[in-house]
């Protein structure tokens, strides 16, 4: 009791101390008010991110991360100083010749430290649960409010006091020890971040901790194990601080009670340590032995599996299937020995053939099986497996490289969500086909995209057992008999789903198709937002699936499609192999809890403000027309492929920033199933060819207008094509390419291949013909061979003869387009207009470009080369048809070039050749057309006719050098500050080699950059700089072997410094005299560039000012040459923003 009294004294002090401390009340007063802040900003009515908002339990969550991320430094200054003040205060000599153990002294400052901590975050929750419940849209989780805090603040703060009482016990010297405290913690925060499953983050930053209604946070083992390990090596640290305490001699017994501490949580931690990651190793190893299985027993046999039908019993942790199926020996020659794929963590107890009981051999997820008798090629064998167990999520997106696996999820920069693959407990379920949980033939995913799982189109049945408050669903109609659910679907599907859950249903016609809605029960937040539209509801939704098709040109197949929301910790990645992600079953669509990841999900603060956006631009709108236009934007945003509802959002998936909106690869895109769910091309040759298909279909047909207006750096495109150089598509298919750039590479050569079809049979014809094929292989496989021949039969061309040039060759085709004229034609009595330019392709790879026309008005232009995008009605894809008017394909051999002639009914306005899979850069290349000619008795054309091969696009008669020409370098150095250098912010990155062009902190240095507006060959760049004192200069050189008089050109792109001042890069000024317009009006461009001529004579200063200078070539003088090196000169001195050096050129006088 007399310890437990002196504990409790010098705690008391201890607190009263840190209460009367400015310090701490100013840093307390701060955090309370900036989560006050924040709090208001994410959870006021009709505003916040209902991502965050959805899940109740996010606010308690997200308050204690931001506490515990402060707290952890400021009780680190505390702790280090607890005797530094001691001995300025003068009472360390009292205490230490006091009766008083150092067990008391040590543990009374902890607790005192505690429990002023332990105060702020009492009131940093009270703050939140007093927001929380004025906010009318949002419940309150009472029991957040208490496991957060000792979840995440209670173990940080015991490590970080333990491990700064040790520091300081053993170093002695408080800065010292906040150096290496704050050392440890940075490398913890920067490098440790999410590695090793978040074994390094003790404070709790990183680690996924939103908790669902459904499955808790969803790694309770693991979560527990992991504030655990900190937990116990805090009280070590405290114990190893007692021990080393420099005092009086303890007595033997308060020494045995510190040493029995330490030594003991010392080695709990330890376990916690060892088990954690080893179970982490472990879990990398298995899947690496998991992957090499795959790679060694692809070359088994494969039989195709045409019906399966389960039985279901839903036993708490564990589940007890029999599944019954029929397979078809599709192969050509018998079949003796064939593999499986059942999911690791179910035991099969028993396996029949024919009725028949057999051996089997089980490696990990595969089942090996021998015939008795060879199964004959077309012969069909019935197979029988028997298994229980639980799910192993180890075996699922073997595929997905580590570094994707451990990037973060979830709605911010704070809140994190763990992903969870498949889901197994007493009172839910949820398992897709990506868990195998029941037998598939074939392997899973292999080290390469050689080694893929088998598609399937298979009949399925299925009846479910499971506790009589849950409901059970998959695809199909659903009949109850007894205590059994009964799935027929109507059509053969590539994978069963079976979800079990507290489900409540409700069901819509939306014309054919029934839209079922299956929602936890108590989850319904939106009924009452949307409560008028119910009798219009049918006949918008119905509108809007109409919308899909139109705009896909495929049609729906299925009579239902039921959304479900499951768990927020549910997550499916992007694939390489296929175009879907698992958010997306046959059927269905899995929704997050609460709409917690959706775009537009809060109706209720989307309501209030498309509301407040109708006063504001005076439009009267009923509240059913406000419920309609919120639904619509919901729906448009997050399902509709290349809609977008409104304005352009923003969202995070796996810690990467992604535009969700009006995107053909959003994660809940409904074009899985209109084509990934019906159809499949297959090919042994080509694995990759069906997401080949996928990536053609999804293509909008708006291409986009380049022009010299973008600022992007490589697009997906661009990155794609600067990887082909290197190395063939076959080879990039087996490297150890990171995934996102991998997947950039199969969209651009799939878009290719089959536009090069399209090409070769003509739109008009090509669309038909696909369509036709995938209707006629509907719920089946296409195969290549099937494709080629029909093909070939209609066409006159084998597609097989172009993919193996499209999959192997290392070559790359590139374009040189000039002499673009057009011309005003009398044509029976009307005026028609004449295209004309030439285009040469003269390297050794043939290749194929697409024409985009635009007529009429002048509207906007495009990115330097990127596109238009689709309106906000949303883009069209390609199957739903072509402008064959506007829209125009053109095949290049290898070797040749033509003169390219288009007669059309509109003058046109600019014209964009998208050069696709070539060596061209920027992809997209923008023609504005020159002045219109008027040529009496012209003789209009239509068509290509060949011309001689040109080289360049430079006219006869001119020196040219470009900026990537050897005659062209840079020079000088721009002045930095120490710190700039130190943290080498402007530090060049020449792995990456065109950047993105910045107004706003444009570089220090020289920077190459592309845009459709610059000269070039086979690359339109430049370099460019941030204007300075004339430090930095840019030259180009030639020969000249003639002398005399040449004219001496610069290429310039004014537009760029325009856009600078649009974007912000310069300061609008008030009206005033030379100005247009009020004020805050666009001021006359100041830019002056700063050239120098050297020629025979010397040289001469040239500025050229930019509000007068032309898009395209621009006069610097006339000059004498002798027979020498000629050079011109650039420096960074300007007013505006930066300096642009492209290209410059000289012409001989005649």
């Amino acid at each position: 009791m007399k310890t437990l009294r002196t504990i409790w004294i010098i705690a008391w002090f201890e607190i009263l101390i840190l209460f009367r401390s400015w310090f701490f009340r100013i840093f307390s007063g701060l955090i309370l008010l900036f989560l006050f802040g924040m709090n208001i900003g994410m959870l006021k009515d009709g505003g916040g991110n209902w991502a965050v908002k959805a899940i109740p339990s996010n606010i308690p969550y997200f308050n204690m991360i931001i506490l515990s991320l402060s707290q952890v430094f400021i009780a680190m200054f505390l702790a280090l100083d607890f005797l530094k003040r001691d001995k300025k205060l003068d009472t360390s000599e009292v205490i230490y010749t006091r009766s008083m153990t150092n067990w008391a002294y040590v543990w009374g400052k902890t607790f005192g430290v505690l429990t002023v901590f332990i105060v702020l975050n009492i009131l940093a929750l009270l703050l939140a649960m007093i927001i929380n419940l004025a906010v009318s849209d949002i419940s309150l989780d009472i029991a957040a409010y208490l496991y957060y805090p000792l979840i995440i603040s209670f173990p940080a703060l015991i490590f970080i006091l333990g491990l700064s009482f040790l520091i300081m016990s053993v170093v002695k010297n408080q800065a010292i020890a906040l150096v290496l405290l704050l050392g440890y913690t940075g490398l913890v925060m920067f490098y440790g971040k999410d590695h090793y499953d978040y074994v390094f983050d003790f404070i709790g930053y990183r680690l996924p901790l939103i908790h669902s209604d459904l499955i808790g946070f969803g790694f309770e083992g693991k979560l527990f194990l992991q504030r655990a390990i900190y937990l116990f090596f805090g009280f070590s640290f405290i114990g190893a601080s007692i021990i080393l305490l420099k005092r009086l001699p303890q007595s033997r017994f308060h020494s045995l009670i510190a040493w029995t501490m330490m030594i003991a949580c010392a080695v709990g931690g330890a376990a916690a340590l060892g088990i954690y990651s080893g179970q982490t190793l472990q879990d990398q190893k298995f899947r690496s032995e998991m992957i090499t299985l795959n790679d060694q027993n692809n070359k088994i046999a494969v039989l195709g599996n045409e019906e399966t039908n389960l039985a279901v019993r839903h036993l708490g942790r564990k589940i007890e299937v029999t599944a019954s199926e029929t397979l078809i020996n599709q192969n050509a020659a018998a079949v003796s020995q064939t593999v499986f794929s059942l999911n690791p963590g179910l035991d099969l107890q028993k396996l029949s053939v024919n009725g028949s009981e057999v051996r089997f051999e089980r490696k990990q997820h595969l089942i090996v099986v021998s015939f008795p008798q060879p199964i004959g090629s077309g012969e069909r064998v019935h197979m029988e497996f028997t298994y229980r167990g639980t799910i192993d999520e180890r075996s699922c997106n073997l595929d997905i490289k580590k570094e994707q696996a451990e990037e973060k999820y979830g709605p911010d920069f704070i809140i994190s969500i763990r992903k969870r693959f498949a889901i197994l407990e007493p009172g839910y379920v949820l398992l897709t086909p990506e868990s195998t949980w029941y037998p598939v033939p074939g392997v899973l995913h292999g080290s390469t995209l050689s080694v893929l799982p088998t598609w399937n189109f298979t009949r399925f049945t299925a009846s479910v057992e499971t506790h009589e408050d849950l409901q059970p669903i998959m695809q199909g109609p659903v009949e109850k008999s007894g205590n059994q659910w009964v799935f027929k679907p109507e059509n053969q599907l590539p994978g069963l789903t079976l979800i079990i859950g507290p489900y409540a249903k409700s069901n819509l016609q939306a014309g054919t198709i029934d839209i079922e809605l299956n929602m936890i029960k108590g989850h319904d937040y939106f009924s009452n937002t949307l409560d008028s539209i119910s009798d219009t509801l049918p006949k918008f939704v119905g509108d809007m699936m109409g919308d899909v098709e139109r705009r896909l040109g495929l049609k729906y197949s299925f009579p239902r499609l039921k959304m479900v929301e499951v768990p927020v910790q549910f997550y499916s990645y992007y694939r390489l192999w296929i175009k879907n992600r698992d958010f997306l079953q046959p059927e269905m669509i899995l929704l997050p809890e609460r709409g917690s990841m959706l775009s537009r999900a809060g109706f209720a603060q989307e309501f209030k403000q498309t509301e407040k956006r109708s006063k504001q631009s005076d439009q009267s709108l009923s509240e059913k027309e406000i419920q309609l236009r919120v639904l619509r934007n919901f729906i448009s945003d997050n399902f509709i492929p290349g809609a977008s509802g409104g304005d352009f959002r923003m969202g995070m998936d796996g810690g990467n920033i992604m535009n969700i909106s009006g995107a053909a690869d959003k994660r809940f895109s409904l074009f899985p199933q209109y084509y990934t769910f019906t159809n499949y091309l297959g090919s042994d040759k080509y694995p990759i060819l069906n997401t080949a298909l996928e990536s053609y279909i999804t293509a909008t047909t708006d291409m986009g207008f380049g022009g010299g207006s973008g600022t992007s750096g490589l697009n997906a495109a661009e990155q794609a094509n600067v990887e082909l150089q290197n190395k063939s598509f076959s080879q990039l298919l087996s490297s150890e390419m990171d995934n996102i750039a991998l997947r950039q590479v199969i969209d651009s050569k799939g878009k290719y291949y089959f536009t090069y079809l399209e090409a070769i049979a003509g739109s008009e014809n090509f669309m038909p013909f696909l369509l036709a094929e995938l209707e006629k292989y509907r719920y089946r496989t296409l195969d290549l061979d099937s494709l080629t021949a029909d093909f070939k039969n209609k066409f006159g061309f084998s597609p097989d003869s172009l993919a193996g040039r499209w999959y192997a060759s290392r070559e790359l085709p590139g374009y040189l387009i000039g002499r673009v004229r057009v011309i005003e034609v009398q044509q029976d009595d009307r005026t028609r207009y004449q295209l004309l330019f030439e285009i040469s392709n003269p390297t050794k790879e043939g290749g194929m470009i697409q024409i985009s026309l635009r007529a009429g008005g002048r509207g906007g232009m495009g990115g330097r080369g990127g596109g238009m995008g689709g309106a906000r009605g949303g883009s069209t894809f390609a199957l739903a048809g072509r402008n064959t008017g506007t829209e125009k394909f053109l095949t290049l051999p290898a070797g040749t070039a033509y003169q390219v002639g288009y007669v059309l009914d509109d003058q046109p306005r600019m014209m964009s050749v998208n050069t696709m899979i070539s060596t061209n850069l920027p992809n997209n290349i923008g023609f504005p057309f020159p002045a219109l000619e008027q040529i009496r008795g012209f003789e209009p054309f239509e068509g290509i006719r060949p011309v001689d091969v040109f080289y360049t696009v430079s006219n006869p008669g001119e020196i040219i050098v470009d900026n990537e020409d050897t005659g062209f370098s840079t020079s000088g150095q721009a002045t930095e500050s120490r710190l700039v250098r130190w943290l080498k912010i402007n530090k060049n990155d020449d792995a990456i080699p065109y950047k993105s062009l910045t107004f706003w902190r444009p570089p220090q240095f020289w920077t190459p950059i592309i845009q459709s507006g610059f000269y070039g060959d086979l690359v339109r760049s430049a370099v460019y700089v941030k204007s300075g004192d004339g430090n930095l200069a840019a030259e180009w050189r030639t020969l000249i072997t003639k002398p005399g008089y040449y004219d001496v050109y610069a290429y310039l792109n004014p537009n760029i410094a325009r856009m600078g001042m649009r974007m912000g890069g310069g300061n609008r000024q008030q009206g005033g005299p030379g100005s247009q317009g009020g004020p805050g009006s666009m001021p006359e461009l100041s830019d002056e560039y700063h050239f120098t001529v050297f020629h025979g004579e010397g040289s001469q200063d040239v500025i050229l000012a930019l509000k007068t200078a032309e898009t395209g070539w621009n006069h610097l003088g006339s000059f004498y040459y002798n027979a020498d090196t000629a050079k011109i000169m650039i420096n960074d001195k300007n007013n505006g923003r930066t300096v642009v050096a492209d290209a410059v050129k000289w012409v001989k006088q005649q």
